[in-house]
This record gives C-alpha cells, sequence and structure tokens, in this order.
C-alpha cells in the first residue's frame, strides 16, 4: 500500500479515518506536516459533500440485455460507489469491464462511471439461436482522475501604483483591480498548492532614473505599499494553506538601484533589535511579508522558483516584439519547462525533447499582467498589445509531468470552464480595512 503522503487526497481521507487518529498524531507517524495534513484533508472532505450532493441529482441509468446488465452514473469517481447506488449483489453479478470519465475544469470536476455485468450463471435466452443483429457502439479509452498531482497558480505583473490627480487629488491606479478580484476569486475556488506572484507586483514609479518623474507620481509610494499589502493579504486568507512566494521582478529592483546609486549608506541598515531581519529599505520588510507568511526571492534577473526539476518560475528580463517570440524562443533553447512574467502578454510555446530517457514535452508560457492595458501605465502606451490573464499549472513533484493553462482577463471578466468570473474594484473596502482614503 502506498505511503499517505502518496495517498490522493480522497485516499488519505479514508486511510485517516480508518487509523483512528488525531491529526497530530498522524502527521508525526507518516512523516506529515500538521498544516499539510489538514489542508488536504479539508479538500477531500469539500470534494466528498460536493459529490454527495450531485449524486443526490444526478442522472443514472441501468440497462439489462439478457444476460448483461450495463450501469451508468455521473458524479461518483469509482467502480465501489457506483455498486453502492444500484446496490449490486456481487454474488450474482460480475463486472467483466468499466469506464471512469473525467472532464471539466478544476473549478467544476465532473465525472462518469460506466460498468458491463453479466451473470455469473447465465440464463437460457429463448431463443437459443438467434440472427446476429450487432449495434455499434462508441469505443471510449478508459481514463481516471489522477490522485496526488499539484496545482501552481501563477499571478502576473500587477504594476500596483498611482497618478494623483494634481486639481482634485484623487488616486488614479494603474493596477487594475477588476482583474485582481478575478485572480483572488480563482484562487479561493482552485485552492492551489502554490502561488507565484511572479513580480512587479509594485511598479515603483517614484523610484527610477529611466524616465522624467511627472509630478503626478510624487509621494504615490506610501499608498501603493497600503494597497499591495492588502491583496497579498486577502489571497493569504483566502489560501491559507498554500505556499505563497513573491518573486523579484525589474520594478522592485529600482528600489535597489536607487539606494545603491544615491543613499548606499542606506541600503542595508537594520534596527539594531532586528539585526537578522531584511533591511529597512527592502520590498519584503516594506510589504510586511513575513506577517502575511510569504517568501520573497530577492535575486532579480537570476530568481526562480522551481515547483520541481523541469519546472520554474521567474520574472524575466528578455521582451521580443513580435507577438509569441518570447515563449517562442525561450522554450527553444530551454531543457526545461518554465512560466514567466514581464512581457505583459500571453503566450503558450511547446517544444518535444527525445533523449535515451524517452520522449516528454517542455513548455515556456507567459500569463499576461494585471494592470490596465489603456496606456495609462508608466512609460506604456495603448497600442503595445498587452493582455490580462493568470496561469495555473498542474505537476507531480517527481517532475515527471506538467501541464500549464493560460486564463484570459478582458474588461474584468474570466471564464473557468462554464464558470464566469465578474471582476469588481474593492476600494472602499481596501480604505476601511487599512484605514487609509485611496
Amino acid at each position: 500500500m502506498a505511503e499517505p503522503r502518496d495517498m490522493s487526497n480522497e485516499e488519505l481521507l479514508k486511510h485517516f479515518e480508518a487509523s483512528e487518529l488525531t491529526q497530530g498524531a498522524y502527521a508525526r507517524k507518516y512523516g506529515m506536516t500538521k498544516g499539510t495534513l489538514a489542508g488536504r484533508l479539508y479538500r477531500a472532505r469539500k470534494s466528498r459533500q460536493r459529490v454527495a450532493q450531485r449524486v443526490k441529482s444526478g442522472p443514472q441509468s441501468q440497462e439489462q440485455v439478457d444476460n448483461e446488465l450495463i450501469l451508468t452514473t455521473r458524479w461518483v469517481a469509482s467502480l465501489d460507489d457506483l455498486f453502492e447506488i444500484f446496490k449490486v449483489d456481487l454474488t450474482k453479478w460480475n463486472c467483466y469491464n468499466h469506464i471512469v470519465n473525467y472532464w471539466g475544469s478544476p473549478n467544476d470536476p465532473r465525472t462518469q462511471v460506466k460498468a458491463w455485468m453479466e451473470l455469473i450463471e447465465s440464463e437460457a435466452i429463448r431463443p437459443v439461436i438467434n440472427p446476429i443483429e450487432v449495434t455499434p457502439k462508441l469505443f471510449r479509452v478508459p481514463r481516471t482522475q489522477a490522485g496526488g498531482r499539484l496545482l501552481a497558480m501563477v499571478v502576473p505583473d500587477a504594476h500596483i501604483s498611482f497618478r494623483r490627480d494634481l486639481d482634485t487629488g484623487e488616486l488614479v491606479p494603474t493596477h487594475d483591480r477588476r482583474a485582481l478580484s478575478v485572480a483572488l476569486e480563482m484562487a479561493r475556488d482552485t485552492e492551489p498548492d502554490v502561488i507565484v506572484l511572479a513580480g512587479d507586483w509594485m511598479d515603483m514609479t517614484e523610484w527610477t532614473d529611466k524616465y522624467v518623474r511627472e509630478p503626478e507620481f510624487v509621494l504615490t509610494t506610501q499608498p501603493a505599499i497600503i494597497e499591495c499589502t492588502w491583496w497579498m493579504a486577502q489571497f493569504r486568507l483566502a489560501c491559507p494553506q498554500a505556499r505563497i512566494i513573491y518573486l523579484k521582478g525589474n520594478h522592485e529592483n529600482r528600489l535597489t538601484k536607487i539606494m545603491t546609486t544615491h543613499v548606499m549608506y542606506a541600503h542595508k541598515l537594520r534596527p539594531a533589535a532586528k539585526i537578522a531581519n531584511s533591511p529597512l529599505f527592502s520590498m519584503d520588510t516594506l510589504l510586511g511579508m513575513a506577517n502575511l507568511d510569504i517568501e520573497y526571492i530577492d535575486d532579480y534577473p537570476d530568481g526562480k522558483f522551481w515547483l520541481n526539476d523541469r519546472l520554474c518560475i521567474k520574472h524575466g528580463d528578455v521582451t521580443r516584439s513580435k507577438e509569441g517570440d518570447t515563449a517562442r524562443i525561450e522554450v527553444s533553447k530551454s531543457v526545461y519547462s518554465q512560466g514567466f512574467g514581464h512581457i505583459h502578454r500571453l503566450e503558450l510555446a511547446t517544444r518535444r525533447i527525445t533523449s535515451p530517457e524517452g520522449t516528454r514535452y517542455i513548455y515556456a508560457f507567459s500569463p499576461g499582467c494585471l494592470c490596465h492595458v489603456d496606456g495609462r501605465v508608466p512609460g506604456a502606451k495603448e497600442d503595445y498589445n498587452w493582455h490580462q490573464g493568470v496561469a495555473f499549472v498542474w505537476y507531480d513533484e517527481d517532475g515527471t509531468h506538467d501541464c500549464p493553462m493560460l486564463i484570459a482577463i478582458e474588461e474584468g471578466v474570466a471564464w473557468m470552464g462554464d464558470i464566469k468570473y465578474q471582476g469588481i474594484d474593492p476600494v472602499e473596502q481596501i480604505a476601511t480595512d487599512m484605514d487609509y482614503k485611496l
């Protein structure tokens, strides 16, 4: 029997219930953290409740032809469940074939179990000899839902910043709150194991020498820090068991450049009482990442987060002008799959590699951005052809398989399967929660 950590969530729940141990004792016995165990048990129970509700109203059918019985039901995912629903007498009937079909989306998984049964003791059919009648049936390859796969969500460049209207004092965001709210709701529904904030979440408009800084951007860093922290806290509240990674991008790197160029003496300052902590003027300190249990990878442009040995997420530092070229060239020169931000476009390219170890696919993909795409981001133009979106990646820890999926967001609306997400602007909630007028 497989070790509990290698079981699917449903198998783990059944094994845990049979053990009659507390969660803490079970986690210690089988070498798991209590948090990981609690998260997986919660997802399994939630899935079980959803399946039980659907089974009550789901379509079922049984068809007996002579000595054969064909049973079909929806929403359950195992042969034992099907036998339980139809109360099959296994001393009378033998199952000689069955299939488990899976389709739908991570947010709305759908299953069907179909079984072909025959009487163990056949009854004579009259007349015994009949003319041959053939009824063609669709040939289907058996499919099963894989257990134990992990899900990562890649949340790209938000460029959180503001322009201040010099006449009214109003703060106009360069980030798109509707797109961010869609990404947040998808995270809440899918409960990913890992969430990667793929860099350039902060625009750091005031902290660059690349452009002439307009007066509209003066003193806008503080409200940007406050709002960015609020969004990160919402992702943590939505997915309390997830591992959340924040990758440093070229815009977060603006702070490092300014400090090392103009105030080198303050670059690495730390309070005497907290000398082991991050410097005062660093993104993880300013955004309070430690309080939110968010890991910061402060190594731009080389910083990468490896989901497994063959799949990493990075921010990136190259943008090619022609649509699709960045992913195409990245995958052509790489021997591992990678997701990246920076280019603000939805791109996906695939390459098949053949080696003595066998054949495998590698991917390069970009999930777009979560900032406004109408040219309001400093240095941008409306005709830059930017795209909003997020990415999900299903993968195995051993690196044998991975499968990215890009979700486009347009005018605050996104679809995942048959679920529609309609974004909102929660500015009043942010101002209330953070006690800061935005």
